[in-house]
């Protein structure tokens, strides 16, 4: 089952979501919140957030991005319609430049559900060995002031 209008259907919402992270276009990337949205990142190390819930919660958590990333680049590299039509699966490789100049690059699976063309769900997964040896400690000072990690 598919979205009558495509641009609304799960995995163009999942794209466009990622694409403006990838621009650093925060507001953007919040257009495609639901407001009840919840996000997951299971596998979020100590100190980080493991989840967030609401549009205020999810949209603070991204608003600080570019002042603490350089570029930031998601590449997708497969979706995933799952066939009840709100959700998809999305596997992407994500490279963030941090500003001090540390790279973070790191495989992806998100799993999205999207309700009349907004994100109500995303669960985040990813290696956390690989982020938390990417990040130098300014780079985690930066994004605890931001009050990306908790």
């Amino acid at each position: 089952m598919s979205s009558p209008n495509g641009s609304r259907s799960p995995e163009a919402v999942a794209r466009k979501f990622l694409t403006a992270l990838g621009n650093q276009d925060t507001d953007q990337a919040a257009s495609c919140f639901a407001p009840d949205i919840v996000q997951e990142m299971p596998f979020a190390p100590p100190g980080f957030p493991d989840r967030r819930e609401g549009y205020d919660a999810v949209r603070q958590m991204y608003a600080a991005l570019p002042q603490l990333t350089r570029s930031i680049e998601f590449v997708v590299l497969n979706a995933y319609p799952i066939t009840d039509g709100e959700h998809v699966l999305v596997e992407f490789q994500g490279k963030i430049v941090q500003n001090s100049g540390s790279v973070y690059d790191n495989h992806y699976f998100g799993l999205f559900r999207v309700i009349d063309g907004l994100i109500s769900n995303y669960r985040e997964i990813f290696n956390p060995v690989i982020l938390l040896n990417s990040l130098t400690a300014a780079d985690v000072e930066a994004a605890a002031e931001l009050a990306l990690a908790d």
